[in-house]
C-alpha cells in the first residue's frame, strides 16, 4: 500500500533495521503461523474423521500389514528427496520480497509472471538436449542433483535478499 510504503520508508531506521523487520516478519513469523495453523487445522480434521468410521485397514498375510487411511500429516512418512526442497519457501518469499519493493503497482502479479517466464526459459535452457544413453555420468546419481538444486535454491535466496536490501536502499527518501 502506497500510503503506509511512503510512512515506512521514512522511518528513522537503518536499512539493515528495515530489511531485518521485513525478513522476519515475512520469512519467520508466516511460515511458523501457516505451519502452526496448517498442523492445527489438520488435527481437528483428521480426528474429526476419524470419529465418522473406520481409519484402518489390515491386510491378511504372513505378516498382517495395517493400512492408516486418515493419518496425521506429522505421522506421514516423507520422502527421502524432500529435505532437499525445503528451501522452496524461503526463496519463494525472497522473490515476492524483491518484487514488492521493485515494483510499483500489481507487484505480486508482475512478480509472478516474471517468475514464470523465467522458470519456463531456464527449464528450457536446462533440457535441451540433456538426454544421455549412458548411466555411468556425475549427474546421473539423483544425490548429486537434488545437492545442485539445494545450494543453488539456497543461494539464489540469499542474492534476492541481497537485491531486496539494494533496492530498498534505492527506494529511500
Amino acid at each position: 500500500q502506497k500510503t503506509k510504503a511512503i510512512f515506512e520508508l521514512m522511518i528513522p531506521a537503518s536499512r539493515l533495521e528495515k530489511i531485518t523487520v521485513a525478513l522476519f516478519y515475512t520469512v519467520v513469523v508466516s511460515i511458523v503461523s501457516y505451519v502452526i495453523l496448517f498442523i492445527l487445522i489438520d488435527c481437528v480434521f483428521v480426528s474429526y474423521l476419524r470419529n465418522l468410521g473406520s481409519s484402518t485397514t489390515t491386510i491378511q498375510g504372513e505378516q498382517p500389514i495395517v493400512i492408516d487411511h486418515w493419518a496425521y500429516f506429522l505421522k506421514m512418512k516423507w520422502p527421502k528427496q524432500f529435505q532437499y526442497f525445503i528451501f522452496l519457501p524461503f526463496l519463494l518469499n525472497a522473490i515476492f520480497l524483491l518484487g514488492s519493493i521493485a515494483f510499483r503497482n500489481f507487484q505480486y502479479i508482475k512478480t509472478a509472471i516474471l517468475l514464470v517466464v523465467c522458470f519456463v526459459s531456464v527449464m528450457i535452457a536446462l533440457t535441451r538436449d540433456t538426454v544421455q544413453l549412458s548411466n555411468d555420468g556425475y549427474w546421473e546419481n539423483e544425490q548429486h542433483v537434488f545437492g545442485l538444486f539445494l545450494w543453488a535454491g539456497t543461494a539464489l535466496t540469499f542474492i534476492f535478499w541481497g537485491l531486496a536490501f539494494l533496492r530498498l536502499k534505492e527506494k529511500e527518501v
